[in-house]
């Protein structure tokens, strides 16, 4: 993004660093900036531009995507609208629980995950965690929790043991996780168990 126009002999409406548009008090009368942070931003964009941009290329950059997040929140260009969210359909759903289930004891990563449906690690992040409510290391660390609980009553493996299967890096980082997830540590749960 450049914030100031080319030479006058230009056609081209796009901004250039160094010559001063004529932005007038009109700027602020634009339909698109009815919304109030719009209104900032562009109020931000006009102020740098008749300073002859002296904030640099960092903050155009800055001020960019600032810009793209606003115009993007506006969803379909209705004000006050919220974004339409995204989640993934059963199918995708199924096929991302079938692999993180098929590979609970390896290294899962979110690039992996996201490949799986052919989308950006971020895209598939967001997308994931609207639809399940929690993001993918919570979900599988929540999985890995729930094959350690059947291990604890269906074994008689230690804690240390089921710990390394499901890929904790120790005994007490399980037990921590173990206790987030049901609120007892991993001896409690399979004293408890054995009482049921």
């Amino acid at each position: 993004m450049r914030l100031s126009r080319s030479n006058s002999n230009s056609k081209s409406t796009s901004l250039r660093r160094g010559a001063r548009p004529n932005v007038g008090d009109n700027a602020n009368s634009s339909p698109a900036t009815s919304d109030r942070r719009l209104a900032i931003i562009l109020s931000v964009v006009r102020d740098e531009v008749l300073e002859g941009c002296p904030s640099g290329e960092a903050f155009e950059q800055a001020i960019a995507i600032a810009l793209l997040a606003c115009i993007a929140s506006r969803s379909d260009g209705i004000q006050g609208a919220p974004c339409r969210e995204l989640r993934l359909s059963q199918t995708q759903a199924a096929v991302v629980v079938k692999y993180i289930s098929a590979n609970l004891t390896d290294h899962i990563r979110v690039a992996e995950l996201a490949a799986l449906l052919e989308m950006s690690p971020s895209h598939f992040t967001r997308i994931f965690s609207s639809t399940t409510g929690m993001p993918p290391y919570r979900f599988v660390l929540k999985e890995r929790i729930n094959g350690s609980k059947e291990m604890l009553i269906s074994t008689r493996l230690s804690a240390s043991a089921i710990a390394s299967t499901y890929g904790f890096s120790s005994q007490s980082h399980f037990t921590k996780v173990f206790r987030q997830f049901t609120g007892m540590t991993p001896k409690q749960y399979k004293a408890g168990a054995k009482f049921s």
